[in-house]
């Protein structure tokens, strides 16, 4: 991030993003958002609603399944799984969506989560050429709407949902649980009733993302599961419901819980597609807004919590802001490279030292650098050039 970029005083924010100004505090437009500031109301009301939620599933849920979950191979979708059987007494079914960028291994942690939980599980695969032709033509798009830097993540979000949701309404499942944190940033923590329409269709978010779907698409993907339309006067929309986000969530005590189940960190760690498509995406984002494809998740954090969650380390705001200048540098430094870069500890540890300081373990470390060292290979699975950046 440039260092003269005028920013948020209190939060990350930088003035580059849509619709985020700064007051004559320097404290940004999120920040003084009533409805940020109410957010720990908010998450207080949507326990209750939760419990409500879960209560009434329990009591009246029909079919063989109360709440389909999606599960990712990674450790937070794995503790999402044992909450809802062991702390919400639910019957889940565990989805696994099969995208163009996963890996093997996070499908088979999904199957063996699922398997030592006693739940059912099922693998949906999302055409390879749809999803290569949804993020090279919708990307820019997307980013020509000002949708933001989270634009990439964006694209991959709203199919997962769309696909969740049509997936639970063809199978008579009443609630739909992802196992994403308040920071990441879900509009509402319990969306159900009158506010499912709201919120999947309404939405300036979700509204331009299923325009583009019908601009890329045409009317090809008509009431099929990529197409949710929520438009429709319907009254069995699936609730959605994001428990960690709601109740709290803890690393270290899930990745205890998970070990005690068989499930170590060292087995569920980075087997997301997020974490692979990150620095893709985030090539992208600093190009139109010189800032992370995660920008305000991690300006939620510092703004909710006080400091930003990196690696073993609790950051203050200026920390926080060397970290991202670093993270920048890394991200830039492999997509400007063709040749094939080295696999060893020694040829990144001088480069990105406070890298290697904040993720601690240097096999963690490497792995974050293997990612890093995937863009112009994503690049090449999506069929698009990586724009310039400066950094």
């Amino acid at each position: 991030m440039a260092a003269d970029t005028p920013r948020c005083q209190r939060c990350l924010l930088p003035t580059t993003i849509p619709c985020v100004s700064l007051d004559g505090a320097g404290t940004c437009s999120v920040c003084n958002d009533p409805a940020e500031q109410q957010f720990g109301q908010l998450r207080q009301a949507a326990q209750a609603q939760m419990a409500e939620l879960f209560s009434r599933t329990r009591r009246d849920g029909a079919g063989p399944y109360d709440v389909l979950a999606l599960v990712s191979g990674g450790g937070d979708s794995a503790y999402l799984l044992e909450r809802l059987v062991h702390e919400h007494h639910l019957r889940p079914l565990a989805l696994f969506l099969v995208e163009a960028v996963g890996k093997v291994q996070a499908a088979q942690n999904a199957r063996q989560i699922a398997k030592i939980l006693g739940v059912d599980w099922m693998a949906f695969t999302i055409e390879a050429d749809f999803t290569k032709r949804w993020v090279r033509e919708g990307l820019p798009l997307a980013l020509d709407r000002e949708l933001g830097p989270h634009a990439g993540r964006d694209l991959f979000v709203h199919l997962r949902r769309a696909l969740s949701c049509n997936l639970a309404l063809r199978l008579a499942i009443p609630i739909v649980a992802e196992g994403i944190m308040a920071y990441q940033g879900p509009e509402q923590l319990v969306v159900q009733g009158a506010d499912r329409r709201q919120f999947f269709c309404h939405t300036r978010k979700r509204r331009i993302l299923r325009e583009l779907l019908g601009e890329i698409f045409g009317t090809t993907l008509s009431g099929s599961l990529y197409d949710l339309d929520a438009a429709a006067e319907r009254e069995d929309l699936p609730a959605v419901v994001f428990p960690h986000a709601i109740s709290g969530y803890s690393r270290p005590a899930a990745r205890q819980r998970l070990a005690q189940l068989g499930l170590p960190a060292s087995q569920l760690r980075g087997y997301d597609t997020n974490a692979d498509i990150n620095p893709f995406v985030s090539c992208f984002s600093y190009a139109a807004h010189d800032c992370h494809v995660n920008i305000e998740p991690m300006a939620r954090q510092v703004r909710r919590l006080g400091f930003l969650h990196a690696g073993r380390r609790k950051l203050e705001r200026a920390e926080a802001l060397d970290f991202l200048t670093e993270l920048k540098d890394a991200t830039l430094y492999f997509a400007a490279r063709e040749r094939q870069l080295p696999d060893e500890l020694d040829a990144y540890a001088g480069r990105f030292p406070r890298l290697r300081e904040l993720f601690g373990d240097d096999e963690v470390f490497l792995g974050r650098v293997r990612r890093k060292r995937q863009v112009r290979a994503l690049a090449k699975i999506f069929g698009m050039i990586l724009p310039q950046a400066e950094g």
